[in-house]
């Protein structure tokens, strides 16, 4: 339909033979299979929808995406402001949906990888402090829960039953922290091991591209400090 319309966009190195490729493609019909996840996302759900035990497994869930720096969901120490659909709530809980592992930075300069992963545990490593000082008053667990109150609570502040709120936030997060702490880089060297004798599919559909055993070995290594 581009093509007869003469909007094909320009592809540097050829792009005729690149057009007839996707052309091809498509007359052969392109599916994508996804797997059903009933419930709603953080965008879609009212004040009255977040209960204690959505609030504890979200902050499971804000513990675990650290580990994994996965950045597209909770704006805890990522620079960004999240991603609410992909706190989905269903069944009364929160359901990790969207997972990604990913490296800090994916770069071919060695020295700016380096900088980007030392960042990257600072980060991890003050916050750590921050919650082992302040715990439910933190400004980690003030991030998380303002991030909730934005999008199921029109924004506004919670009212008289802010404290359970946010320790439940709190007990959720620690409880997978501790479990975090006691990971060791033969942990993740396993993982690794299962990893790279998957196929290239297997990889990409488990988002698991990223993984490096050294980089989460370290994040899980700042979590001790917590107990």
């Amino acid at each position: 339909y581009l093509a007869e319309k003469g909007q094909l966009p320009d592809v540097p190195g050829g792009g005729s033979m690149f057009w007839r490729k996707v052309s091809s493609l498509l007359r052969q019909g392109v599916y994508s299979v996804m797997e059903f996840a009933p419930g709603k996302g953080l965008d879609n759900v009212t004040d009255s929808d977040i209960t204690l035990e959505v609030l504890r497994t979200y902050g499971e869930l804000a513990a675990f995406d650290i580990l994994i720096n996965n950045g597209d969901r909770i704006p805890i120490i990522h620079d960004n402001n999240g991603n609410p659909g992909n706190v989905h709530i269903s069944g009364g809980r929160v359901v990790a949906i969207d997972n990604r592992i990913a490296p800090v930075p994916q770069s071919v300069i060695e020295r700016d990888a380096k900088a980007g992963k030392e960042t990257y545990l600072d980060r991890v490593t003050k916050m750590v402090s921050e919650l082992k000082k302040d715990k439910t008053s933190s400004e980690p667990i003030a991030k998380m829960r303002k991030f909730v109150e934005l999008h199921s609570n029109e924004g506004k502040e919670w009212g008289g039953n802010a404290e359970k709120r946010t320790a439940a936030i709190y007990e959720g997060f620690m409880k997978v922290a501790k479990e975090i702490s006691k990971l060791e880089l033969s942990n993740f060297e396993k993982i690794s091991k299962e990893i790279v004798s998957l196929s290239h599919d297997e990889v990409w559909q488990k988002q698991c591209e990223g993984f490096s055993d050294a980089f989460h070995a370290h994040n899980a290594e700042a979590f001790k400090a917590l107990f």
